[in-house]
């Protein structure tokens, strides 16, 4: 025997489905915070920086130094954006791309 459910059924229980989504993330935030240090300095070497300042710099300045020549910020989640960028892959090829775009 099949089981029918009315469209108000259905829409209440679509809706308290979506409600309930935000407690439960699939995945953990991706953020700049979360970056090695490794992967920080090769961002940064994607900007006309010296290789002697970006060799040298701790990684609270190396976190801000970032997201000052990218414009995100140090904790905001990147799987949240627009186009969301899920792992430090992405976010390195988005970046090199952003940058050759920038140039004539």
């Amino acid at each position: 025997k099949t089981e029918e459910i009315n469209f108000l059924c259905f829409a209440r229980l679509v809706k308290a489905l979506g409600e309930t989504r935000g407690m439960h993330p699939r995945e953990a935030p991706f953020t700049l915070q979360r970056i090695s240090e490794d992967l920080l300095r090769e961002i940064l070497r994607c900007f006309p920086i010296a290789e002697s300042y970006i060799s040298h710099i701790e990684r609270g300045t190396l976190i801000e130094n970032v997201s000052n020549y990218t414009g995100l910020g140090a904790s905001q989640n990147l799987r949240d954006l627009a186009r969301p960028i899920r792992n430090a892959r992405q976010l390195l090829e988005k970046i090199r791309a952003d940058e050759r775009g920038r140039r004539p």
